[in-house]
């Protein structure tokens, strides 16, 4: 997955070299996908800088830490 601006400065996720669907903020660094709904991301931020990024469908969950 790749996380990339829109031409009308939104958030996107998708597959690299593919489209993806805007991200709609629902909260602080809580997101849901526009593509599904069911899709939540979530970033933890502690002191400004992301250290993991979950992403939440409703029968399982991933999650990516930062390794740097």
């Amino acid at each position: 997955m790749l996380k990339s601006k829109t031409m009308r400065k939104l958030l996107a996720l998708g597959p690299i070299g593919g489209s993806g669907c805007a991200l709609s903020k629902i909260g602080k660094n809580n997101l849901i996908y526009n593509g599904a709904p069911a899709v939540k991301i979530t970033y933890d931020i502690p002191e400004d800088k992301i250290r993991s990024m979950t992403v939440a469908l409703p029968n399982f969950t991933i999650q990516a830490e930062k390794v740097r």
